[in-house]
Parts: structure tokens; sequence; C-alpha cells
């Protein structure tokens, strides 16, 4: 089996099993709790659609569970306990998304999920990465699917679809539905690859990668989560937003810079100057 790092280098991911998981049954159990308390029953995730009764009360439930997964910051804690699996591929210097995206794909539903795309559509780099997290072990037809090397591809022909119902800002764009995407033409599926990862798995990719799920043909309910990650000194689109990133962790040298820094403020012009030309320009 290929290591981490050779796998991302050569196939733009990598999959692998957390060294400590209990972050994800924490998270896990936070969503089963909530879900419980809604419908006054304790059901599966994986059979929530069976009750779950409108799309209204189901893009409530989704927002207002965002909040809470959001608030708990799970999601740092089990990047802590696990740092190995993240700096093997970006290193001792890492930014974490400041929050998480909870997804839950219904079977047959297609607006449940963003279709096939490369996130480098949407104003991030390719520099950045994004960790899925299975709630429930993804089973056949459910999974999300990812094109190997498909960094290697140049630019890809789209077509921009306005959403009927998401707008910028709303509620559902708030907890990562896109308003406008951007359907790739004439893509060849028969190249994606979709893992059956169990809980406490993972899958790591850059964003570049062409990734997402079109509609989940099985008869479960998918449960994830996804959070972004990079190394804190990697360039980042200017129309980025503020605060979007975290530091979740520093090297020695960083730590040791900061503080001299922070005593000399007035060092700091020239060369602050000089990486803000490292930015990347506006999408």
């Amino acid at each position: 089996m290929l290591s981490a790092n050779h796998q991302y280098t050569e196939e733009g991911f990598c999959e692998g099993t957390f060294s400590k998981s209990d972050m994800v049954w924490e998270l896990r159990k936070v969503c089963e709790k909530f879900v419980n308390v809604q419908f006054g029953q304790k059901i599966r995730l994986n059979e929530y659609h069976k009750h779950v009764i409108s799309e209204q009360q189901h893009r409530e439930l989704h927002y207002e569970l965002t909040q809470v997964i959001q608030k708990t910051q799970l999601h740092k804690e089990l990047a802590l306990q696990n740092l190995n699996h993240f700096q093997h591929i970006v290193g001792p210097d890492i930014d974490l998304q400041a929050v998480p995206y909870l997804r839950i794909s219904r079977p047959d539903i297609k607006e449940d999920n963003i279709g096939l795309h490369r996130d480098t559509f949407y104003g991030n780099t390719a520099y950045e990465l994004s960790c899925i997290v299975p709630l429930e072990d993804f089973v056949e037809g459910a999974a999300v699917n990812v094109m190997p090397k498909s960094q290697n591809l140049g630019p890809l022909d789209f077509e921009r679809l306005d959403h009927d119902t998401i707008t910028k800002g709303s509620k559902q764009n708030q907890i990562g539905f896109l308003y406008a995407t951007k359907e790739i033409d004439d893509l060849d599926r028969s190249k994606l690859y979709a893992p059956l990862m169990k809980v406490g798995d993972y899958l790591m990719f850059s964003l570049c990668m062409i990734h997402g799920q079109e509609k989940n043909t099985s008869g479960n309910t998918r449960w994830s989560i996804d959070f972004r990650f990079r190394n804190s000194f990697s360039p980042l689109n200017v129309n980025l937003k503020d605060n979007y990133y975290t530091n979740l962790v520093s090297s020695a040298a960083s730590k040791l810079a900061d503080q001299y820094y922070a005593r000399n403020p007035l060092e700091v012009a020239e060369f602050k100057s000089s990486a803000n030309r490292n930015k990347l320009g506006s999408a």
C-alpha cells in the first residue's frame, strides 16, 4: 500500500484510519442525540430519510445541527489528536477551517449533494486540502467520489447553473451549499473512485481534485463532516473570507519568530508587503 505522502503526490488524495477516533464517535453521538430529540424516538442515522417528513423539516434540522456541530469544535480536537496524519502532508505549521460542514445525503435526493466539482472553481487553491470524515460507514452508492490524478488535468469547461432556491448568504449557503454550481462538461465518470470508508477513517485531497457526489443511489442516508486545512504559509485567494482558517499548531521556528516580531514590529512591514505579493489573484 502506498504511503500517505506517495499516494497524495501521485493520486491527489490519500486515505487512512485515524490513530485516535474517539472524537469521531463523539461527533456521531452529538448527531444521534439531536436527531432523537427532534423525532422523539431513537433512530439510526442511516435510516434518517425514513423519518423526516418534509424538505422544510430537513433543511431546518440540517442547519440547526450544523450550528451545534460547529460550536463543539470537535473537529479541532480530532485534528489535534491525530496531528501526524495531517503533518505528513502539509508540514508542522497547520491552519484549520474554523468551522466544519455537516453533510447529510439522503437516498435519491440530488439536492442533498453539490455534484462533481473542483473547489478551485469557487475561490480556493490547490495548496488547501479537504478532510472527509464519515459518521456512518459508507456503503456502495453512498460514498463520496474523487477522481485520481485529476490534479494533472488542465482547465476544464463547465456550465454555470444558478440554484432555484439557494441564495447567497441563505441558511443553506451558510452550511456549505452553493447558490451557483459549475457543472463540468464531458466528464469521464468511469475514472471516479469512491472509497467505502468506515467510522474512524478519513479521505484527504487537494481542493484542485475533481470530487463530490451527484446523487446517493444507496438505501442509506450518508452522514459525514468535512473540513479544510493547509500549511500556514501557503498562499490563499485574496477573496477568501477573513477568519476562514484558524491556526491549529505552529512549529518551534514559527513560535520563536512570532515572539520576536511581536517585540520588533517595525521589521515586519517589508516582508509582510512581499508576502502579500504571493497571494493569488481574484477568482
